[in-house]
């Protein structure tokens, strides 16, 4: 017998009432397990019981990278997203 697999999408938060009020308030999705002082995080996983797929927000303060990307790398991270598959040109 095959194991079940479970997608789970992890979105760190540093405002769970928000997640919640837009994934369970807002979309429907049950409030499938809650957690507090996980080795330090508070957290709630959300979803249908049953279905192939969960969102887990843990707490976590969510800061930006100092400084910008350089060009170069901005260009080909941008590129293969605008056409997937495609080589990234050497700008």
């Amino acid at each position: 017998m095959k194991p079940q697999l479970v997608l789970r999408v992890a979105r760190p938060t540093n405002d769970l009432a928000a997640v919640i009020r837009f994934y369970r308030d807002g979309l429907g999705l049950q409030e499938l397990f809650r957690f507090s002082d996980h080795d330090g995080f508070d957290g709630v996983m959300l979803g249908q019981p049953g279905d192939a797929y969960h969102f887990d927000s843990p707490t976590r303060m969510v800061t930006m990278p100092a400084g910008r990307p350089r060009r170069t790398i901005w260009s080909s991270s941008t590129s293969r997203i605008v056409t997937p598959g495609k080589p990234p040109s050497s700008a």
